[in-house]
């Protein structure tokens, strides 16, 4: 079971499993230096085993070229189309049954490969391609004939037929191994697994067998004649054949399958995308009608009471739309770099926040709360400093204490606090605690799903896409933080997140 690399660039020649198909083959010099170097030689040991033959002619040798190149003209295709010969016992017999260089010039010229006659590969990789072959037999010989000799008695010829049947499948498969690796890039190990059809151990032990009936075959000639060893080996060969074309069949069924799973996975990675994209868009459509809605309402404060209104509530409101419009603007640029898949322009922009300035910011921001918002910094968080992106944690502040608003019975407090928390304190934890009538246990666990609301929402009359929450997890989750709520029925509600801390 001799192994012949296809090398050739010819499309049809190159395993059409998907998932399965070989990079494209690398026509480097290194290659051809390779194949040259074991062209070279081997051509050379040819030359003489010819010579020989000839001084000495034996048309035994022409009957065992010809059985040999009929049974080449049935190959097993394995990785990437390298073929798998099924005349690996008639190489052993040869090897047996000849000196070395004769071996070695019987299985050149009986190596017939159709694709040389289709110019399907060069004069450089056919000989190489022969002598791959070619050398297999010339090492099974060379060490057969230093160790006994064809009319050993039964156990010095198995033990040297075992050593010819090693050296013929190293040498072999070490050839091919690295050329294929040189043509294709791939790693030799790799090659060499990919070669082998079927378990490791019965491929190794089909191997075995095969170089057995090697040696079956070379006594059968001698004791009885060629037409015995034809006779034997020609439906050996093509029951073998069968065989190993079923066990390639089914390894390209496995390729299939895995090749199937792999394509439904990349189907599966798609569908996720598309979903991802469209709550995008979800998210970010809430977040402009957020700021927008925050705009309005500003500014038809300012024209309904502009003489109303005093000087400094006047630039209060004006710089809430700066900064709402500020926002607007940064939301535009992160949706642009979404759809055109801007991998340079960040979601976050990441930075250190000290605690107070965040609280004090996310109070001012909230202006319907009024005098209900009370702010609790303890345990030294009022120190302390956090990594995040300003106007994201911002919204996420809006978020909650607009939710605590909506909710809560009007002039009820709403708690702002802050404190540190987690392993060695190493984060700060931010809650949002309102005196409403608290959240369901059913309700409490969908909270920051996409679309999901309060069923005492849903039935009144309160305001919401039923985003804001998710909108916040995703923010809190993509800063390395958590978000929860704890909450009882009648009791009210508080809404915590964390955020890593850091030097500020």
């Amino acid at each position: 079971m001799l192994v012949r690399e296809a090398m050739s660039t010819n499309e049809d020649l190159v395993a059409s499993v998907p998932g399965s198909e070989p990079p494209e083959p690398s026509e480097r010099p290194s290659l051809r230096v390779f194949e040259g170097m074991v062209a070279v030689p081997i051509l050379g040991v040819v030359a003489y085993g010819i010579a020989r033959w000839l001084g000495a002619f034996d048309a035994g040798l022409i009957l065992w070229v010809t059985l040999i190149a009929a049974i080449d003209l049935l190959p097993v295709s394995t990785w990437h189309g390298i073929q798998m010969l099924l005349d690996f016992p008639m190489l052993v017999a040869v090897a047996i049954l000849y000196r070395p260089e004769t071996a070695c010039a019987a299985l050149f010229m009986a190596s017939f490969d159709l694709r040389e006659f289709k110019r399907q590969v060069g004069p450089l990789r056919a000989a190489f391609n022969r002598s791959q072959v070619a050398a297999s037999a010339l090492a099974g010989s060379a060490v057969f004939h230093a160790l006994g000799n064809v009319r050993d008695d039964l156990p010095h010829l198995a033990l040297a037929g075992l050593a010819t049947i090693v050296a013929s499948y190293l040498v072999n498969t070490g050839l091919v191994a690295v050329g294929a690796s040189l043509l294709y890039q791939e790693a030799i190990p790799r090659v060499v697994a990919r070669l082998r059809i079927g378990r490791p151990v019965e491929f190794l032990v089909g191997y075995l067998a095969l170089g057995v009936i090697g040696i079956a075959a070379a006594e059968l000639y001698l004791k009885v004649g060629f037409w015995a060893v034809a006779f034997v080996m020609i439906p050996l060969a093509l029951a073998r054949q069968a065989f190993f074309r079923s066990l390639a069949l089914e390894k390209a069924k496995g390729e299939l399958a895995a090749a199937y799973a792999t394509e439904r996975g990349r189907v599966e990675e798609l569908e996720r995308l598309d979903r991802a994209k469209a709550e995008l868009a979800q998210v970010l459509t809430h977040d402009f009608l957020h700021a927008i809605a925050t705009i309005r309402t500003s500014a038809k404060a300012l024209r309904t009471n502009w003489g109303d209104i005093e000087e400094a509530e006047r630039l209060e409101v004006v710089g809430w739309i700066d900064r709402e419009s500020d926002r607007l603007k940064t939301l535009a640029e992160r949706s642009v770099a979404i759809m055109f898949g801007d991998a340079d322009g960040p979601l976050l922009s990441v930075r250190p926040e000290r605690v107070v300035n965040l609280m004090e910011e996310a109070s001012d921001s909230t202006n319907r709360l009024g005098g209900r918002l009370h702010l609790d910094i303890r345990g030294g968080a009022s120190g302390m400093a956090v990594r995040a992106d300003h106007a994201r944690i911002l919204q996420v502040f809006r978020n909650l204490l607009i939710n605590a608003a909506t909710y809560s019975e009007p002039g009820t407090p709403i708690e702002l606090a802050a404190h540190p928390a987690g392993s060695e304190l190493r984060e700060v934890r931010f809650s949002v605690r309102d005196r409403g009538p608290g959240i369901p246990p059913k309700d409490a666990s969908r909270l920051f799903r996409p679309f999901s609301r309060l069923t005492t929402a849903v039935t009144s009359s309160a305001p919401g896409s039923g985003l804001g929450l998710y909108v916040s997890r995703r923010i809190v989750e993509s800063h390395g933080g958590r978000i929860g709520v704890e909450s009882e029925p009648g009791e009210g509600s508080t809404f915590w997140f964390t955020l890593p801390r850091c030097d500020p």
